[in-house]
């Protein structure tokens, strides 16, 4: 399971939009750098596009620069410096930005072992965009992977998915027809959010 990879085109088209929208210059260069900063991570200078992202500031951009940081801090082992950066993308006003966050951060637990974790993660990722496909199957495996002695030797549902309401814990099997309509496609982008 890999985790989400950066997407150039839809960060330079929003940049793009935002650059008209934002009357202060300040913000338009910014945006610019975050940009070449992605350009940079796809290069594997991965060091150099963090200290852009740094100087950007995690604050801004409704989660963006966290998410993209918390991406450049998991790919150089520094997994201590991702994980709060990632939680703070997952609050993102955007949805997919949250979506986002929170799959890699599942990835980001599931490869250090931590299933459970894992698991919570990929559920919110399902809670930000219902119905999206790789966070469902995601979410599946990291629930396979916990231990009997920890989940009980049953799976549950996300409470995003098809069944029960209240999110009551029950089986999830994808041969089941209701099971599998939590694999529909959605169109739930949010055509508005930078998606990096």
């Amino acid at each position: 399971m890999n985790a989400r990879p950066v997407r150039r085109q839809a960060a330079l088209a929003a940049l793009i939009l935002s650059a008209f929208l934002l009357a202060s210059c300040g913000d338009t260069l910014e945006g610019m750098a975050i940009l070449r900063a992605n350009g940079l991570v796809e290069d594997g200078r991965v060091h150099d596009a963090a200290a852009i992202y740094l100087r950007a500031g995690v604050e801004d951009w409704d989660g963006v620069v966290a998410y993209d940081l918390a991406n450049a801090f998991q790919m150089i082992g520094e997994h201590g410096s991702a994980e709060p950066l990632f939680l703070a993308a997952g609050e993102s006003g955007s949805r997919t930005t949250a979506a986002s966050a929170w799959f890699n951060l599942g990835v980001a637990r599931l490869e250090r072992g931590m299933p459970a974790e894992a698991a919570d993660a990929f559920r919110k990722a399902l809670e930000s965009v219902p119905g999206d496909r790789e966070a469902a199957r995601a979410y599946e495996s990291a629930l396979a992977a916990i231990p009997d002695a920890q989940s009980g030797g049953t799976s549950e549902r996300a409470e995003a998915g098809p069944g029960s309401p209240e999110g009551d814990p029950e089986s999830f099997s994808l041969s089941r027809r209701s099971d599998r309509s939590l694999y529909s496609s959605g169109g739930n982008a949010d055509p508005g959010t930078v998606d990096h």
